[in-house]
């Protein structure tokens, strides 16, 4: 608790996370550390990665009033929304778009609504018409399919490396997104870099995430497309992999 006082004094976001199996070594208690502009901040000062932070950030009504067209067209897969923005005692929730599988949001959003009709001025006040305009919004958003989808890459789509004019620009582009994602769901490049002084291995994993996650399609059978569909997850990396040569 003193950590996460001090922690929170200084703007990050965080919490005691307690009574976690696998935290037993710890005493079943662990500081979580949640992304906020404080600790993005800190960790682009020292120059590693960041996921992308959304157009528009503030009251729950501004996330969603500011970043609805991103939601409703399913730019992302969704948001992960920290409440409140800073302090010990945060909490974190992912905000999925409406195209993701899920069986309660419009109920409990229609729901709302209906509360709102009856009984707005005593829930909400002087804000009455703000929730109702959020709800609707969070309803468009949960009802729309849209989704950025994966994109079909094949070799004669893909001729050449970019580092000499390369893969199409258009590929290049539709690579970028689904490559955020990918490597989200591994430890950070570096740590892959450490182990076998190749960026290869950690292209390779990404590349498979990329086709399994099914964010990149390609015809599996077409050996010169799956080479050209690795050499475009190369060209993303090879920065990072000088940079990391330098330190």
């Amino acid at each position: 608790m003193q950590i996460v006082e001090q922690l929170g004094k200084a703007g990050f976001a965080c919490r005691v996370r307690r009574g976690v199996a696998e935290d037993e070594e710890a005493g079943g208690e662990l500081v979580m550390l949640m992304m906020n502009q404080t600790y993005k901040q800190l960790i682009t000062e020292l120059g590693m990665p960041t996921v992308p932070t959304a157009e528009k950030l503030g009251t729950l009504y501004e996330l969603v009033t500011g970043n609805q067209e991103f939601m409703i067209e399913g730019s992302g897969e969704g948001m992960v929304v920290v409440n409140p923005s800073s302090g010990p005692a945060c909490s974190v929730t992912k905000w999925k778009i409406g195209a993701e599988a899920n069986s309660t949001n419009l109920d409990y959003l229609d729901a709302m609504l209906q509360d709102i009709e009856a009984n707005g001025e005593t829930i909400f006040g002087s804000n009455a018409a703000k929730a109702k305009e959020m709800f609707m919004l969070m309803t468009r958003i949960a009802q729309s399919a849209k989704k950025v989808g994966p994109v079909k890459i094949t070799a004669e789509t893909c001729k050449k490396g970019t580092k000499n004019a390369g893969a199409a620009a258009d590929a290049q582009a539709k690579y970028a997104e689904p490559m955020k994602s990918a490597r989200s769901k591994f430890d950070d490049c570096e740590t892959y870099f450490a182990k076998d002084r190749n960026p290869m291995g950690y292209a390779k994993l990404i590349a498979d995430e990329l086709l399994n996650s099914g964010d990149i399609n390609i015809d599996k059978a077409d050996r010169k497309a799956l080479q050209e569909h690795v050499k475009n997850v190369l060209e993303f990396i090879k920065d990072d992999f000088a940079e990391y040569k330098k330190k």
